[in-house]
């Protein structure tokens, strides 16, 4: 379990566990490959603990646009930029999909069919997918 301001994160399962160190924090035993799909209003401050985190327990994070433009407006007005749009990251395997929250941008994270067959072949593989607050 990682603690970073007030955003925790834990990642188990299938035999792949993150450990915690005193001096460095987490380190991944492999090296993740996580998606966090984001659309307009989604939440910054959810969004950057994902990314935040994950980058610095080692995991490969990949920020996916849902709106059709890589840069994205947040919940706050905040400016974003994707590294790709999310229709490129379709049938590539990732081990994680970590959604942020923040209404309505949960919604439009929900009304993204695209994203919305890559979290049901998600499931189906049996990896693993992440929401915060309000994500579908």
């Amino acid at each position: 379990v990682a603690l970073v301001g007030e955003c925790a994160f834990a990642l188990a399962g299938r035999g792949r566990v993150v450990t915690a160190s005193r001096t460095v924090g987490l380190r991944a035993e492999k090296k993740y490959r996580v998606l966090v799909p984001i659309a307009e209003d989604s939440e910054e401050i959810e969004t950057a603990c994902i990314t935040d985190v994950l980058t610095r327990a080692g995991a490969d994070v990949t920020v996916a646009s849902c709106s059709g433009d890589l840069q994205v407006r947040m919940s706050r007005g905040l400016k974003v930029v994707a590294d790709k749009d999310i229709s490129a990251c379709k049938g590539e395997a990732w081990d994680v999909i970590a959604l942020p929250g923040g209404m309505p941008g949960a919604e439009h994270l929900r009304d993204n069919q695209v994203l919305e067959e890559m979290l049901k072949d998600q499931k189906s593989s049996g990896r693993m997918t992440a929401a915060v607050c309000a994500s579908p």
